[in-house]
């Protein structure tokens, strides 16, 4: 099998829990501790220039993807349009970052760290080593949470208990709006429609559609859980 074959071809060995998923996130935790630790004497501007570059790469990789299968004429509108969360969140994150608004940081805080972290944890992918979209998957991921924590840490984000009923307002109105994109398109967007097929969380709240009710509490029980941290170094600061 030729480079291109291993770069592009069909490809089905990625078996998760094993050295191929372990190593990417020891990388990328390793990435985001030497990212916050050599900014430290770094200007504000010099930071969020960093972070916005960053935010720009993901978007670039997305978008990488969808012209990939437009060229390959492999593509297919149930599945490679970038309206899964994470890939729409590449094109949210730049915006974010230039906007700075306090309520879009806490919508993306609970929306990464709660979803595309878990996406981390039990990866629904395919494709392995050294295929493109195993290396576009872990870098849209793990970026986008190294994004996040660096934005925490280096960008002065404030994240309030509000920002919860912020995330889990829009969340409801994207899967409201990702119906409509899968009846046109016949995907399954934001697994609205079904289950994925790796193992998530959605496995132990029922068949549609009562995963999806089901999953507002868990989803509103997460976003609480995460806040946790930020409440206690929210009163740690003011001391």
């Amino acid at each position: 099998m030729g480079w291109w074959d291993q770069l592009f071809g069909i490809n089905t060995s990625f078996k998760a829990y094993t050295l191929a998923h372990y190593l990417p996130l020891l990388i990328f935790s390793v990435l985001l501790w030497l990212w916050i630790y050599f900014s430290k004497n770094w200007s504000y501007k010099s930071r969020k220039t960093s972070a916005f570059l960053a935010a720009i790469f993901l978007e670039v990789l997305v978008v990488f993807h969808v012209c990939v299968r437009l060229c390959s004429d492999d593509f297919k509108a149930a599945t490679d349009l970038p309206f899964h969360l994470c890939n729409l969140l590449t094109f949210i994150v730049p915006i974010a970052l230039l906007v700075n608004r306090s309520w879009l940081n806490g919508v993306l805080y609970f929306w990464i760290l709660v979803g595309t972290f878990q996406a981390l944890l039990t990866p629904d992918l395919k494709e392995g080593f050294p295929h493109y979209i195993y290396f576009r998957f872990w870098t849209v991921h793990a970026g986008l949470v190294m994004i996040v924590l660096f934005s925490l840490a280096r960008l002065n984000w404030k994240i309030e208990f509000k920002h919860i009923l912020y995330a889990g307002l829009f969340a409801n109105i994207f899967i409201g709006l990702s119906f409509v994109i899968n009846y046109m398109t016949g995907g399954n967007y934001f697994y609205s429609m079904h289950k994925p097929k790796a193992a998530t969380i959605l496995d132990y709240l029922g068949e549609w559609p009562w995963y999806l009710l089901w999953g507002q509490l868990v989803m509103m029980g997460l976003f609480a859980i995460y806040y946790i941290p930020i409440h206690f170094y929210n009163k740690y600061q003011k001391k």
